[in-house]
C-alpha cells in the first residue's frame, strides 16, 4: 500500500511498472508532502522500486529559457513553456514524471539563484497544442505546453 503523503499511482509502460507522482493530488500537500528526498527514496524502495524508477520520480526537468520568457513566467503572465514535439522533447516528456520543473535564465553559472536566474515550479505535466509563434517560424507547429504556473514551495 502506498504511503498517503506521496500520492503514488502505478502506470503500465511497455510492460514495465513505473512510478508516477499524481500532480493533481500531491499539489495540495506540496511536491511530496514535506518529506525529505531520503524519506521518499526509502518509502519507494520499501514498495520494491529501485534504480530507474526511483531516479525518474526524483528527477527535475531543467529548461533553459530566454530572458524575456523567464521574466514573464516570474511575473505570472506566462503559464506554459512551449517545446517542439520533436524526437528530443518527446523522449524527455512522454511517459515520464518529474519532481519539479526548473527554469533557468539562459545558462547561469553554478545553476543560478532562485528567483533571480532560476525558477522552480511544481511538475503539473503538459498538454499537446498547435501554436504559431515567431520562435518556431511562420507556420503552425505542434508543441508540448509544459505547465509552469505553480511555484514550488
Amino acid at each position: 500500500m502506498s504511503p498517503p503523503w506521496c500520492c503514488l499511482a502505478h502506470v503500465e509502460e511497455t510492460g514495465k511498472e513505473r512510478i508516477k507522482i499524481d500532480p493533481q493530488t500531491s499539489a495540495d500537500f506540496g511536491p511530496y508532502g514535506g518529506k525529505t528526498e531520503s524519506k521518499i527514496v526509502n518509502s519507494l524502495a520499501h514498495l520494491g522500486k529501485t534504480g530507474r524508477d526511483l531516479e525518474t520520480a526524483l528527477r527535475d526537468l531543467i529548461i533553459p529559457v530566454k530572458a524575456i520568457y523567464f521574466d514573464q513566467i516570474a511575473a505570472g503572465t506566462k503559464s506554459h513553456e512551449f517545446r517542439s514535439q520533436d524526437e528530443r522533447w518527446t523522449k524527455r516528456l512522454e511517459g515520464r514524471t518529474y519532481r519539479h520543473v526548473v527554469m533557468t535564465r539562459g545558462y547561469p553559472k553554478g545553476g543560478g539563484v532562485e528567483g533571480v536566474t532560476r525558477l522552480t515550479r511544481v511538475w503539473r505535466g503538459y498538454d499537446l497544442r498547435t501554436i504559431q509563434h515567431e520562435h518556431f517560424g511562420a507556420d503552425p507547429v505542434a508543441v508540448f505546453a509544459i505547465d509552469v504556473s505553480k511555484a514550488a514551495v
